[in-house]
């Protein structure tokens, strides 16, 4: 689910990468179960260590084995936001011409911040 790792800069260079929806065909769903996926076709430039999803704003980053940051840079339905709140990790699968390739399941880690 990756590429090879010695095609971005140094993490000092170039710490938060563009949106991931900028690069790939990417998708965020939710199954009855209440489990949150994501479906992307591209790999990650880089190994997803964690999933980071900001609970006031809304939005989410991939955060990578080095420290380097990738927005979701896809809108979260208010439906998949509130669910998105009671998990602890999220399932994602690359999906090559619409067949899952792989799936992994990564953890999430939620950020609330009480006003």
């Amino acid at each position: 689910m990756t590429r090879d790792k010695n095609i971005l800069p140094p993490i000092d260079d170039v710490p938060i990468l563009d949106a991931a929806s900028n690069n790939m065909k990417i998708s965020l769903a939710t199954g009855d179960s209440g489990k949150i996926y994501i479906f992307h076709e591209s790999p990650f430039p880089e190994p997803v260590s964690w999933i980071e999803y900001n609970m006031d704003e809304y939005y989410m980053t991939f955060i990578s084995e080095v420290g380097r940051l990738q927005p979701l840079g896809i809108a979260i339905p208010d439906k998949i936001a509130k669910t998105i709140g009671t998990q602890d990790h999220i399932i994602v699968t690359h999906l090559i011409d619409g067949k899952e390739r792989g799936s992994v399941k990564i953890p999430l880690m939620r950020q609330k911040y009480d006003n």
